[in-house]
């Protein structure tokens, strides 16, 4: 929900506490922090929820993952909200989506 994506992209008002410095300082550190450096076949299936009145995660970042967990065939879902900001995502998400896809997803078979 709202997570970061591409950290590579982040302000580094907001990224550099974090990191340990700033983009130009640890570029590498900046991509490996990245979730999109890390999508294979063999990633888990995805909930991802963002909302598209975000300052922080673009919603354009949040359809990169998309794609990118598309091209490699990993099972997912991509809710973008037109309400939601960074902050008001949880009062925004629809519960049953959420209960939905751990049931199609982490629910055993035939339970």
């Amino acid at each position: 929900m709202a997570g970061f994506i591409d950290w590579t992209k982040m302000d580094e008002s907001e990224a550099s506490w974090s990191l340990g410095g700033t983009a130009q300082d640890i570029p590498d550190v900046y991509a490996k922090a990245s979730p999109l450096a890390y999508v294979t076949k063999e990633s888990p299936p995805m909930l991802l929820l963002y909302g598209k009145q975000d300052p922080i995660v673009a919603s354009e970042d949040a359809a990169a993952l998309d794609q990118k967990l598309a091209d490699a065939g990993v099972q997912h879902s991509l809710y973008l909200i037109n309400e939601a900001d960074h902050l008001s995502m949880s009062g925004y998400v629809d519960k049953g989506i959420v209960w939905g896809f751990f049931d199609e997803n982490l629910k055993q078979k035939g339970n």
